[in-house]
């Protein structure tokens, strides 16, 4: 398939074309035979399923061309662009010189269709997405490019669209990685290849374990044990994170009640909860179920929500904190002091413990004036009536300067990292 028979298909059916893979992998292999600095790009209409359920069809179908007319008014006579996937473009520039030009030229074209269109007596306006590979000739499997191109366009879009975004070697694995979790997620999750780990909560009163936070990881058959901030993106974005989100509130609380009649020292189980669960319709419904499931005595369970959280209304977040604690399970307040309403929300939100980000404790470490400013704000803690957990002890010389300014729990590495079920069962041992 040579270049000059596929320009002269293109000038006869411009707004009809749709090719397939294997036929636009044998046009980009003769492009790149033939020219060099040959820049390939994938453009993609935001959020376009909206457009056509508002408008219909045929108004998408006539968008869709007007958007092409418009590439190919900004592209130059040597380039090609087709349709690709319905609502997806691909470009194929010859005449840049440098990434700098290829750049330049998308550019103008999200300039270009950020300006309002008028289609069938309406106006509309649009944004795309891109995802580009500069020098596509110099990559030595030609077979990898449109992946490649997919790979940059995903990351325009978690950007949030409305951008480009040049092939990244180090993004494109992490994309193969997450697709690659997405397929095995539901999997692992009915093979229960999902854990709870524990990181216990320490009283420095009497060192001993009152508490401990609820994680999760995945014992994955190849990756081995992958940690929250490897899969929670994927999960969140899967139509499995509100089944599993609840899984691990019915497990936390199935294990506790375990523990206890096993003859352990009861000890409450700290479960964080996601955005999405605490607003969820039926979270109380589905909390107030478990605990009947269960039977767990409702004050061996914490649950842990963010600040973020609570920059909803604060009426709504009140509401469902007091219904919360109506249950007889305590509130805490998740990484308190991270630059968001601190203050608001400790005064105005009614849980019962705090908890402090990590950031506090590690900051008495840099200079005087930071552990004055650290002192501070512990005798600013102190004239509310409630407890706090101070999370990320890693040493001694934190642990001191706690036990100096109250009497605090404690969690961190120096007490111990999150462990499975039989090494946390283990730790009941070797505290009081």
């Amino acid at each position: 398939m040579n270049i000059s028979k596929e320009k002269e298909i293109f000038k006869l059916n411009f707004y009809n074309l749709s090719y397939s893979f294997k036929e636009i992998n044998m046009i980009l292999e003769d492009y790149i035979r033939n020219y060099r600095n040959v820049g390939v790009a994938i453009i993609n209409i935001d959020d376009f399923k909206s457009i056509n359920m508002v408008y219909g069809y045929d108004f998408g179908d006539l968008l869709l061309n007007r958007v092409m007319s418009i590439i190919k008014n900004i592209a130059s006579s040597y380039d090609m662009i087709f349709r690709f996937c319905g609502d997806r473009f691909i470009y194929i520039s010859c005449e840049n010189s440098s990434e700098d030009e290829f750049s330049f030229v998308l550019t103008r074209l999200i300039n270009k269709l950020r300006e309002p269109l008028f289609i069938d007596s309406k106006q509309t306006y649009i944004t795309v997405s891109i995802g580009a590979v500069p020098n596509a000739d110099k990559l030595i499997d030609n077979n990898q490019i449109l992946r490649y191109c997919e790979s940059a366009l995903e990351e325009a879009k978690l950007r949030g669209g409305n951008c480009y975004c040049v092939f990244n070697k180090k993004q494109y694995d992490e994309m193969l990685l997450r697709k690659s979790l997405e397929i095995d997620l539901r999997k692992a999750f009915y093979m229960n290849k999902f854990k709870l780990y524990f990181q216990p909560q320490v009283n420095i009163r009497n060192d001993s374990i009152d508490s401990a936070e609820v994680l999760v990881r995945w014992e994955h058959e190849t990756n081995g044990l992958l940690m929250p901030n490897q899969f929670i993106h994927v999960l969140e974005n899967s139509n499995l994170s509100n089944e599993f989100d609840y899984w691990i509130l019915r497990e936390a609380c199935k294990q506790n009640k375990l523990w206890q009649e096993s003859g352990h020292k009861p000890i409450a189980l700290s479960v964080n909860i996601s955005q999405k669960q605490f607003y969820d319709e039926n979270f109380i419904f589905n909390l107030t179920s478990i605990l009947d499931e269960t039977q767990l005595d409702t004050k061996y369970l914490h649950i842990e929500i963010t600040e973020r959280i609570l920059m909803e209304p604060h009426e709504k977040a009140i509401n469902i904190v007091n219904k919360v604690k109506e249950l007889g399970v305590s509130v805490v307040l998740d990484d308190f002091g991270i630059g968001y309403s601190s203050v608001l929300s400790f005064i105005e939100i009614p849980f019962d413990i705090v908890k402090l980000d990590k950031s506090f404790i590690k900051s008495i470490g840099y200079s005087e004036e930071k552990r004055k400013s650290v002192d501070k704000f512990f005798k600013f803690i102190n004239q509310f009536d409630k407890k706090v957990i101070i999370e990320g002890v890693e040493n001694y010389e934190q642990l001191k300067f706690i036990r100096k300014a109250g009497s605090y729990n404690v969690q961190g590495f120096l007490f111990s990292p999150p462990v499975n079920k039989t090494t946390f069962e283990s730790m009941f041992n070797s505290y009081k």
